[in-house]
């Protein structure tokens, strides 16, 4: 597949044409924002800070497509595991304290 390339019709027509690549989100870019989304739901965040650091990458062999960089992957499931373990662990702690407030050890 080829990019595909677009020129401005709003300028004039003697200034020079610049050339733009047009390119579409990937479905594994689709299904990040979704997560993204649900990630926000499940924790009651702003999810504007995560789709700021969303990083992306040409498809390698479709480069008219954008999808998330292996760095980018590897450093969300990080938080994502983190985010993971503070939820366990505050189960934990609420699983061990009775309702009137007072912690049983």
């Amino acid at each position: 597949m080829t990019t595909q390339t677009e020129t401005d019709t709003n300028l004039p027509p003697h200034a020079p044409q610049p050339v733009r690549q047009v390119f579409k989100l990937d479905d594994a870019t689709l299904a990040e924002i979704v997560r993204i989304v649900q990630l926000g739901f499940l924790t009651g965040t702003n999810v504007v800070d995560y789709f700021r650091q969303i990083r992306l990458e040409a498809k390698a062999h479709e480069p008219a497509s954008l999808v998330p960089t292996p760095e980018y992957l590897a450093w969300q499931e990080k938080n994502i595991k983190k985010l993971e373990e503070e939820a366990e662990k505050l189960m934990l702690e609420t699983a061990e304290t009775p309702s009137d407030g007072v912690k049983l050890n």
